[in-house]
């Protein structure tokens, strides 16, 4: 441009400003009491152009010399219309006495220097981050899902403000924490906690929360419990196998609890077949009591599998349910031995619910502790389960000899003499079918003994032994004889069955022979051998035969 040098080059740039200074921080009024969370507002003011936008937070105990930086992660700064709050996270530190410094940090990244020796605070406090002690007290009655519950929550009110939080989740669902009540006047809180169990859930975990004046928040736990459900079917609830157009007596069972309230319940009882058919109404009656029962005449076989469900409501509101197990509904065909394939399938289910009883049964023996109620009542539970599936096997068809004799096996595990009179005619009928079944053969002989049917249980033995001579059939004899007064023949049959060998049980043969011995009036004879076999006969018989021997 003409005015200007060659080679010279000049222009004007907008107005600026140079800001090197950190913002200060001023603080009117600083609490004298902090809890673990401390948070305050305060002033600061950058003389210069950019915007203050955080603090660094140090700490100097009573007395001492030096300050300490407060980690990054534990301090923040909100602001407002021109007013900033700074939070401190202390839950870690020591309980004591505190000066505080700050130093801020503007937009341009200017930083306050940070405190020296003889730096000055701007105020002091008294840390106090000890959370309130919140206790739970073990519930007195067990949780049903759906209905309400009480806690009983132990706090200290002088050191406490409301409100008081009770959480609950399902851990095995890995649920997060849900609100189930709050109290804000912890008065009303002396009597328990009332809340409602949600629905649906197995299992509950509880947290219960309070804070101070502080602040500090102080937590109790309750691990986890299991939930009882409001409405447990008890018919078909493991599933199975069933013959169509059958009847089934299906049964459920309502929680004492749920009936506290009795207004508005309802009880619905439903069906489906295949996994994503329609629920299909089968009973639907007001819940009145704890124990109901619906007679249901099964639908025609079909290829897919059916489940039942039982509802109970309060009103439209489900309170709680139970789906059974899938379970099949076949017609009949037969093997090609002549059985019933309707029948053998419940067998097999028999036969696994059979194993389930005797697995669990196993364990708790193996415990060596005390059977709680509860577990005897599970036994108790899957015992009848298998009885029942081979009840429904044998009713189906009486050739299928094998679940007859299972069921009768079965029987004698759980209650001898209570099912003697069954476990015989089991016995009857499976030889009938069965004529060759040696062990069904020697049961039945057991039995007869023990019934005092002696001629009859000679007759079933020697039959017995014309098919098979064995050790065990030996002394079964043995005992015929023994009980029917023959001591001598008695005495030769034990021998015998020792001499066989097999599953005889010695010690007891050479306490019967022992028995035999003095029956015959051999005292010295029986005396000798008992003084050789003293070992090996049971402790518990060991005093009757001495008894013999005065």
């Amino acid at each position: 441009d003409e005015g200007t040098e060659a080679g010279s080059l000049s222009f004007e740039s907008p107005l600026f400003g140079i800001d090197a200074s950190a913002p200060t921080v001023a603080c009117k009024e600083l609490p004298q009491l902090a809890g673990g969370h401390f948070s305050f507002e305060v002033q600061l003011t950058d003389e210069g152009c950019a915007d203050p936008v955080s603090v660094q937070a140090f700490l100097r105990a009573e007395g001492g010399e030096f300050w300490n930086n407060v980690p990054p992660s534990r301090v923040s700064t909100e602001s407002s219309e021109g007013v900033f709050t700074v939070k401190l996270d202390l839950q870690e530190n020591a309980e004591k006495k505190f000066d505080l410094y700050l130093a801020a940090t503007d937009s341009l990244g200017n930083v306050a220097a940070a405190p020296g020796v003889g730096s000055e605070s701007i105020g002091m406090f008294q840390l106090d981050n000890s959370a309130p002690l919140v206790a739970i007290g073990d519930p007195a009655a067990d949780w049903v899902a759906g209905l309400p519950a009480t806690l009983q929550i132990q706090i200290d009110p002088s050191d406490c403000e409301g409100p008081l939080v009770l959480e609950g989740r399902a851990p095995q669902e890995n649920k997060e924490w849900t609100e189930l009540a709050t109290v804000d006047d912890l008065a009303f809180a002396e009597d328990g906690v009332h809340f409602n169990v949600p629905r649906g859930w197995t299992e509950l975990e509880v947290r219960v929360s309070a804070s101070d004046a502080m602040g500090n928040v102080g937590h109790g736990i309750l691990s986890p419990r299991r939930l009882k459900s409001a409405v447990r079917l008890d018919t078909m609830a493991r599933g199975g196998v069933f013959q169509a157009f059958d009847k089934q007596e299906i049964s459920w069972t309502l929680q004492e609890a749920a009936l506290e309230a009795p207004e508005n319940l309802l009880m619905k009882l439903e069906y489906r077949v295949g996994d994503s058919g329609a629920w299909e109404l089968l009973r639907e009656e007001a819940a009145t009591s704890t124990q109901a029962s619906y007679e249901w005449v099964l639908p025609d076989a079909s290829d897919d599998d059916f489940a039942l469900r039982v509802s109970l409501y309060r009103g439209a509101d489900l309170i709680g349910e139970d789906i059974s197990g899938s379970f099949r509904i076949e017609g009949f065909a037969k093997t090609e031995d002549g059985v019933l394939k309707e029948s053998l399938i419940v067998m097999d289910s028999a036969v696994e619910k059979e194993k389930a009883w005797r697995d669990r049964y196993q364990e708790l023996s193996l415990s060596g502790a005390p059977v709680e109620a509860s577990a005897q009542e599970e036994l108790a539970g899957l015992a009848q389960a298998a009885i029942s599936d081979y009840d429904k096997a044998v009713s189906l068809d009486s050739k299928n000899s094998e679940a007859t004799f299972r069921l009768s096996m079965l029987l004698n595990d759980v209650d001898p003499e209570a099912n003697s009179d069954k476990i015989l005619s089991l016995l009857e009928k499976t030889l009938a079918e069965d004529p060759a079944n040696m062990s069904a053969q020697m049961n039945l002989g057991a039995v007869l003994i023990q019934r005092n049917e002696l001629d009859r249980a000679q007759g079933v033995i020697e039959k017995a032994l014309a098919q098979e001579d064995t050790g065990q059939a030996r002394f079964n004899l043995a005992l015929t004889f023994l009980f029917k007064g023959d001591a001598g023949a008695a005495r030769l049959e034990f021998e015998r069955a020792l001499a066989k060998g097999g599953d005889v049980p010695e010690g007891l043969a050479w306490f019967y022979i022992a028995w035999a011995h003095v029956e015959e009036g051999n005292i010295d004879t029986a005396r000798d051998l008992y003084a050789r076999k003293k070992n090996v006969i049971p402790e518990e018989f060991q005093s009757i035969i001495e008894e013999k021997l005065k």
